[in-house]
């Protein structure tokens, strides 16, 4: 997930001439189709989603693992670099940013917003 926010802040940055709709398309076009390792390939399926359709250059990365792995927890990256870890894959899919009960999500660090 670090290495995907990172490539996708870089694109960003560098192609600034592009209106939100190219980099909408351009950012969901790299994401389905990035090569991670194998291993967690079978395992999770990582998507992208923008915070406003209108404003593509913020946008959040989700990690939900695949139907049949058995696996629960989940994650999910924003733009700015933090990342939470989730109970469930539909806490990660909401962008929850604290647990509750059975779902809920949790920061990954300790930086203070």
């Amino acid at each position: 997930m670090v290495g995907i926010n990172n490539v996708l802040k870089q694109f960003i940055l560098k192609n600034p001439q592009d209106d939100n709709q190219i980099i909408k398309s351009k950012l969901e076009t790299f994401v389905s189709g990035y090569k991670m390792n194998p291993k967690i390939a079978k395992k999770y399926s990582v998507s992208v989603q923008f915070v406003d359709a209108e404003k593509p250059r913020a946008y959040r990365l989700v990690g939900v693992p695949n139907a049949g792995t058995g696996y629960t927890l989940s994650v999910w990256v924003n733009s700015v670099g933090d990342g939470y870890k989730c109970r469930d894959a539909a806490s990660a899919k909401a962008y929850k940013e604290q647990l509750s009960g059975d779902g809920g999500c949790e920061a990954l660090s300790n930086r203070k917003k």
